[in-house]
């Protein structure tokens, strides 16, 4: 067949970020399937920045060791670009999924509503008046240092602590190549 439309000099915008991973163990607990999120969250996060975006709905989808799946997605109170949040929506997706009872096989996150990394910060009556206040210029900060570190010295360079726990689950999986 013949396609007679222009061929494009340069790739479209992404409309959405996401990975997913299937895991080599049935996740059974809580605490694991957040390692887990954790981890996507580090790889869909780097991407994001990296592209100089920000996102503003979070969607998590969970796949059980027979096969079934379900999904479910959030608006956030403002764009952003920080894994911290990222992973936060993500695990308060995952409480309202997961039955707590059937194992785990497969979890991704997945985003969209992609905006221009130069839209401001919603200030929210909640982060002004909690009794500890999330400074999310110090989280954006932590995490454009810890990406340029990964960029030069390789994604093992830079792991959070609660991945040296033994679990047999990478710092950042979902997509990341090893090389």
């Amino acid at each position: 067949g013949r396609d007679e439309s222009v061929v494009e000099r340069t790739a479209p915008v992404n409309k959405g970020y996401g990975n997913s991973t299937t895991i080599a163990f049935d996740v059974c607990n809580e605490a694991t399937a957040f390692l887990v999120l954790l981890s996507i969250a580090e790889c869909v996060g780097m991407r994001i920045r990296r592209d100089g975006v920000k996102l503003q709905v979070v969607a998590v989808g969970v796949k059980t060791y027979d096969l079934q799946y379900t999904s479910h997605q959030m608006v956030l109170k403002s764009a952003t670009d920080i894994t911290h949040e990222i992973h936060h929506a993500a695990c308060e997706l995952f409480r309202e999924l997961w039955d707590y009872k059937t194992p785990i096989r497969h979890l991704g996150i997945h985003t969209s509503r992609v905006v221009d990394d130069d839209c401001c910060r919603q200030i929210c009556l909640d982060d002004l008046f909690a009794e500890h206040p999330i400074d999310y210029e110090q989280l954006a900060k932590a995490d454009r240092m810890s990406d340029q570190i990964r960029t030069r010295y390789g994604i093992d360079s830079v792991k959070r602590a609660s991945f040296v726990s033994g679990i047999p689950i990478d710092a950042v999986s979902g997509g990341v190549s090893r090389d």
